[in-house]
């Protein structure tokens, strides 16, 4: 039986942080809670304190973002697997994770179906299904909460903290270039929340698209995106 280790980083989400723990407890297969907190001040430490018994590892302290919270959170998970969830998300049912890994093989990643809840921005897809090729040069071809990671084959850090917005597509593609082997699943994972730069189209979001894409991509993609990027950010504004 493989453990599960759920890493969720939290900062003032007391609105969803209910759901979202209550809805990893229930999962029906062996599962650690990891709960990196950035400060709360909101009475998310209460909700965290009133559901502590279920909780594996949990810390509360000043973090550099989303990001270093989860990497802190993964130097401390003991899972096989390993998967991130936002304070406001949620695991779509009690047996998410049960079916992910009836048949696991030799995948290093394995990802499935999000749903992102309304009110969603109207350029953003209801349904978020992955697909793992040369899309993934193009854009962020895997959802970030319908991703489980075998926890051997993620680095040591795995979030480069210099990402603000977008360190979970520059993993992805590293995990790409490297060959890793993902299994694709119709699983239906997580329902999502529609808060964040990310989902809003800032222009740091492109900004920051843009950096990693120098940093990570062939000479040729590179030139392609200096057309494409400015075009994406046009039409996902207006």
């Amino acid at each position: 039986m493989h453990l599960v280790s759920v890493v969720i980083p939290v900062f003032n989400a007391a609105k969803t942080l209910e759901l979202t723990l209550k809805s990893v407890i229930q999962q029906d297969t062996d599962t650690e809670i990891v709960v990196i907190d950035g400060g709360s001040t909101d009475g998310s430490l209460e909700i965290i304190n009133a559901h502590i018994a279920h909780i594996a590892a949990f810390v509360s302290e000043h973090d550099h973002g989303v990001y270093d919270a989860m990497n802190k959170g993964f130097i401390k998970a003991k899972g096989d697997f390993v998967y991130f969830l936002g304070a406001d998300d949620q695991l779509h049912d009690a047996t998410v994770f049960s079916r992910l890994l009836a048949d696991v093989e030799q995948a290093d990643l394995i990802a499935g179906v999000v749903h992102q809840m309304p009110p969603r921005h109207p350029r953003i897809k209801e349904w978020n299904k992955p697909e793992w090729n040369w899309k993934l040069n193009l854009r962020h071809s895997l959802h970030h909460q319908g991703v489980m990671y075998r926890r051997s084959a993620l680095p040591q850090t795995p979030f480069d903290i210099r990402f603000k917005i977008l360190a979970d597509y520059a993993l992805h593609l590293s995990l790409f270039k490297s060959g890793r082997k993902v299994k694709i699943t119709d699983i239906h994972i997580a329902d999502c929340g529609s808060e964040g730069i990310s989902k809003n189209f800032d222009i740091r979001l492109y900004k920051e698209e843009w950096q990693l894409k120098k940093e990570v991509l062939p000479f040729h993609w590179r030139l392609f995106h200096l057309i494409w990027l400015p075009l994406k950010f046009l039409y996902k504004k207006f």
